[in-house]
């Protein structure tokens, strides 16, 4: 999969300018980060995004997005 510009802007608005895991605000910057990383097998298309704060997603790795989730004690 693939993504454009258009998709990340369209995304950003998406989520009002807040990190998807902290709700942070993100209109001074932001990371891409792959829900599903690359590594454990997620695709780079629009579908697998989402914008998180550096601290987010430094903190995700490459971790597999429920196991992250959880570790913020956000999913049960």
């Amino acid at each position: 999969g693939s993504h454009t510009d258009a998709d990340i802007r369209a995304l950003f608005v998406a989520q009002r300018a807040r990190c998807a895991a902290c709700r942070t605000n993100i209109e001074d910057g932001y990371h891409l980060d792959h829900r599903m990383p690359l590594s454990l097998g997620g695709g780079n298309g629009k579908d697998n995004l989402e914008l998180l704060c550096g601290p987010c997603n430094l903190s995700k790795g490459a971790k597999h997005p429920i196991d992250f989730m959880q570790s913020r004690g956000l999913l049960l």
